[in-house]
């Protein structure tokens, strides 16, 4: 006689989804992203896919840097993981892009290490700066494809930005 016991399986599932979830919450925390004070006036924030706008930056040779670090600025990408770990919940510099004339052409202004890291670390999605005028054509390419939480976002007359980040 075949005895199945399904239960114990669901559970030991569900006790593993638990446990990948808190994985992920600490590799990933929540996340504040706010404006620089040179992106007040001309940009705002907006949601981005973190693995969509890494490949069309990656297409694009815009100073790409891979997940091992080549093509980043010496001990940048180590600063702003120091940066992290030493002020926890206080709000990330959004990363500064453009978007060229090209079809999805992106260029950091500002960011580029950030970003690095916050993909590396396994960001799904996260803020970033764009110009007012191209927020559509940002949103229209990179809009995260599912709900996302963990993002917020930051009124600038209150955070500081006295810690600024690599």
């Amino acid at each position: 006689m075949n005895k199945l016991s399904p239960k114990p399986k669901q559970t030991r599932r569900a006790t593993n989804s638990a446990e990948q979830l808190q994985r992920r919450k600490d590799i990933c925390p929540v996340a504040l992203f706010q404006l620089s004070n040179a992106d007040k006036l001309d940009c705002v924030l907006i949601s981005a896919d973190v693995e969509k706008l890494d490949r069309a930056w990656q297409q694009s040779h815009e100073y790409y840097i891979d997940s091992d670090g080549l093509g980043a600025t010496e001990g940048r990408v180590e600063r702003f993981e120091s940066w992290l770990a030493e002020h926890p919940g206080v709000p990330i510099e959004a990363p500064a892009i453009y978007l060229g004339d090209t079809h999805k052409l992106v260029r950091f202004v500002d960011g580029r290490h950030r970003f690095a890291v916050l993909r590396n670390r396994g960001y799904r999605t996260i803020k970033i700066a764009v110009l007012r005028a191209q927020a559509n054509r940002f949103r229209k390419h990179f809009r995260p494809d599912a709900k996302v939480s963990g993002l917020r976002t930051v009124d600038h007359s209150r955070a500081t930005t006295s810690n600024r980040q690599s």
